[in-house]
């Protein structure tokens, strides 16, 4: 969740081009992709974050139905770390309706050595 919302958040920042003076733009999320199975749980909250970073921020209007997208956002999460000491990357890569890529940002979030092992 964390790096979810870092990335929702420069997401929103570095696309307001697209959805200012523009009236009302889709965006279709898509599930996440998970590119690790070693990956702590989680996966699904970080995208429920990003919707509702999204969602109320109200620059974009969320669709359920791919075909009504203007503008369609994947999420991908993986390790790029070690099994031994992960560190968590969160993407978000948006692609217009005609499947061009627009953007892409990603965030890592990596487990504390300390003994809650929290994520920062």
């Amino acid at each position: 969740a964390i790096a979810a919302t870092r990335a929702a958040n420069r997401m929103l920042d570095e696309t307001a081009d697209i959805y200012e003076n523009n009236g009302t733009t889709f965006l279709y999320i898509t599930r996440p992709q998970i590119l690790d199975e070693t990956l702590p749980d989680g996966i699904h909250y970080a995208r429920k974050v990003t919707k509702d970073i999204i969602s109320g921020s109200n620059n974009y209007k969320i669709v359920n139905n791919l075909a009504d997208a203007d503008y369609i956002l994947e999420a991908a999460v993986e390790n790029i770390g070690y099994e031994e000491d992960p560190v968590i990357e969160y993407s978000l890569i948006l692609f217009d309706n005609q499947n061009n890529k627009i953007n892409q940002w990603s965030e890592t979030v990596r487990q504390l050595k300390n003994d809650d092992r929290s994520w920062w």
